[in-house]
């Protein structure tokens, strides 16, 4: 699991609210991968979301404790694929 000690976390990132992705915040984290993180923010579950060797990353948080990472090229897709194994809560 990845360790964010050595991160920054930034802001949210996507929302189950409205199933919304901050564009803004995206781009800043591909201008420095691996450096920050932001939240993925949902009912079910929360995520830390950042950008490393060319995909978005996403750590899954339950009950207080990471349960899984998921990968992707897109945070659209990112956001499909947590969705349909956490909740749309």
């Amino acid at each position: 699991m990845k360790d964010f000690m050595n991160m920054v976390e930034i802001d949210e990132v996507m929302s189950n609210f409205d199933h919304d992705i901050d564009e803004d915040v995206a781009k800043q984290l591909q201008e420095k991968p691996g450096r920050l993180y932001g939240q993925h923010s949902a009912w079910d579950f929360c995520g830390r979301v950042w950008f490393e060797n060319d995909k978005f990353h996403e750590q899954v948080w339950v009950y207080g404790s990471p349960v899984k990472e998921i990968s992707s090229k897109t945070l659209e897709e990112l956001m499909e694929e947590v969705n349909d194994e956490f909740g749309q809560g």
